[in-house]
């Protein structure tokens, strides 16, 4: 008998299960990425990183950005050309349009710790101000983690990881894995924090293209992966080591530009560092991303670069 429709064989038990491992999994999301937030916040280290991720991707995607001061507008705020119009960002974390009307409320509160560094206006606190925004935008956009999977994929997942293969014949078992291959097609195509999302396959033959990942949806990325340890333990130390672990394993498999794996591995690091205070780095990273690129260790395969190496070591290491 052909059957073209497996949705008949799921049970009510499968699916409470899937949902559970859903809402789970983004309860976890939501407490890994504000782990990650108050990270950025309180480590101006950390924070510079991220900065100069943001910088790196703006020159790409907006070269033309133009910093000047309006005086006649509020008191030292920037303004800079952007999708074709002006927006004003303020130093007080408002984003105001050329009327002046704020068009967000406070991105991050207690995130002034920037404005310090230097009282002139220059392109590091641009990008300072425009990470923040990312910040307000990553934040915002967690309570919708996932949601493709509550629609169309919900089925197709269900049986592929709830199902029981030895009930069913050899070609539903391959219906069901097809079924799950488009509903993993289509989530990645509506969710940008999978680095296959980013991944363009080019019409002459090329091969694949990787694309730096935008700087709220990397964020939300690594908030995914650092979710994932959290099936195995529920503090955030032991979660670091295993997000650690994961990725070093996984390395090979993952195809992602070299500067988004630049900032993937050191913010893991500074994840690691951050729950472990009797751990002392080996070697001294670059945290300077222009001089980490002049120096040769961003390699596509990413395995050379000096941060893989550090993580590598500690993915060795036992438990503490």
């Amino acid at each position: 008998m052909k059957i073209n429709n497996m949705n008949s064989f799921i049970t009510n038990d499968m699916r409470l299960a899937y949902e559970q491992y859903i809402n789970n999994h983004v309860y976890n999301v939501r407490r890994s990425g504000n782990y990650i937030c108050e990270l950025l916040k309180h480590n101006s280290n950390v924070f510079d990183i991220f900065t100069q991720y943001v910088g790196f991707y703006n020159d790409i995607e907006h070269p033309d950005i133009d910093i000047d001061i309006d005086a006649t507008a509020h008191n030292d705020l920037i303004i800079h050309k952007f999708d074709h119009g002006k927006r004003t960002i303020g130093l007080d974390g408002y984003v105001y349009s050329n009327d002046g009307d704020s068009l967000h409320h406070k991105i991050i509160r207690n995130m002034n710790f920037y404005l310090t560094k230097s009282e002139n206006l220059n392109k590091e606190l641009f990008n300072s101000c425009i990470a923040v925004h990312y910040l307000k935008i990553f934040i915002d956009n967690l309570p919708n983690h996932d949601a493709s999977k509550t629609q169309l994929e919900f089925n197709p997942y269900c049986l592929y990881f709830y199902g029981d293969g030895s009930e069913y014949t050899d070609a539903q078992n391959e219906m069901i894995s097809n079924q799950f291959d488009k509903a993993w097609l289509d989530h990645i195509h509506k969710n940008p924090h999978h680095w296959q999302h980013w991944i363009l396959t080019e019409d002459d033959n090329k091969g694949p293209k990787p694309l730096i990942i935008d700087p709220d949806w990397i964020l939300e990325m690594l908030s995914d992966w650092f979710a994932m340890s959290f099936r195995e333990t529920n503090d955030f130390k032991s979660a670091s080591l295993s997000l650690i672990r994961w990725y070093v394993d996984h390395i090979n498999d993952i195809f992602m530009h070299p500067i988004s794996k630049w900032f993937i591995e050191s913010i893991i690091l500074s994840i690691y560092e951050s729950t472990h205070e009797d751990y002392f780095a080996d070697i001294k990273c670059i945290n300077n991303l222009a001089e980490y690129i002049k120096v040769g260790n961003v390699h596509d395969d990413g395995v050379e670069g000096q941060y893989f190496y550090q993580l590598s070591t500690i993915a060795t290491m036992e438990d503490k």
